[in-house]
Order: structure tokens, then C-alpha cells, then sequence
């Protein structure tokens, strides 16, 4: 069965998968630095769940939705970027599709601003290429 893209029963498991990755990292955030927590997940390769197909770009982009589908739909997260970096960018980097990991601010009525995504072959993930360029980047890993 078909329904936005996702196929049942088969993308069934990345529902839960996705809801223990979120709440590992929303814990893993609270103990360890943005530094820290990068350098992690960019050792952390094994585990991984691949698509049928073989193709990691389409797993990565259910993923996406799902991530986005928790965090802001369901549990009403109002900045959910980072967690969906770091779990992103550890799937990426399991599917060997050579993610970089970035974190930049920005002064936004007077205050700082901040937002992390992923880049795959040099291009931002699922980001708006003119949003991103109104960071400065503080961290690349």
C-alpha cells in the first residue's frame, strides 16, 4: 500500500527507529557540546537500515519527513534542526553519501539566531540555498 510516498508495511519500521533516534539525540544534546556530539556521529557508522532498492537518497528523504513529522507535528519541537542534522547525517554517512555537517548563526531582531543542516555533495539537504546563505557558519564537521 501507497500513501505519500511511503510504503506499507515496508517503511514501517523507520516509525519507531526514527522516534528512538529522536529521543537518543534530544538526551545526547543535553550532555554533550555541538563538537563533541559531531565528531560522534562521525565514527558512527554501523546499525544502519538501507533501503530495499539501494538507494540511500530515498530512505534519506522518508527519513526527512518522518523527523519533521515528529518534531514539529506531533511534539511541537519549534526549532528541530538540529536533531534532524544529526540524525540525518548519520544515515548519509552510512549510506556513504559524504555528508558535511554545519552549524551557523545569524542576528535576528536583535537576537542570535542559530541552525544546523546537512550538505550532500556540496549542496544543503532539503534546505532553501538563500535561508542558508544568511548564516555564518561556526562549525563544520
Amino acid at each position: 500500500m501507497q500513501y505519500k510516498e511511503f510504503t506499507f508495511p515496508g517503511d514501517l519500521p523507520l516509525f519507531p527507529y526514527l522516534l528512538g533516534k529522536i529521543i537518543y539525540y534530544y538526551y545526547q544534546i543535553k550532555r554533550k557540546s555541538p563538537q563533541d556530539l559531531v565528531e560522534f556521529l562521525k565514527n558512527k557508522t554501523t546499525g544502519t537500515i538501507r533501503p530495499k532498492s539501494g538507494n540511500g537518497l530515498v530512505t534519506l528523504e522518508k527519513m526527512d519527513r518522518m523527523i519533521r513529522f515528529f518534531l514539529v507535528g506531533k511534539l511541537h519541537y519549534s526549532r528541530p534542526c538540529f536533531i534532524r542534522s544529526c540524525i540525518l547525517f548519520e544515515q548519509a554517512n552510512r549510506n556513504d553519501l559524504d555528508p558535511k555537517f554545519f552549524i551557523g548563526v545569524k542576528l535576528q531582531d536583535g537576537q542570535l539566531k542559530g541552525h544546523s543542516w546537512i550538505t550532500i555533495g556540496d549542496a544543503p539537504y532539503r534546505e532553501n540555498i538563500d535561508t542558508i546563505n544568511e548564516y555564518t557558519i561556526m562549525m563544520k564537521g
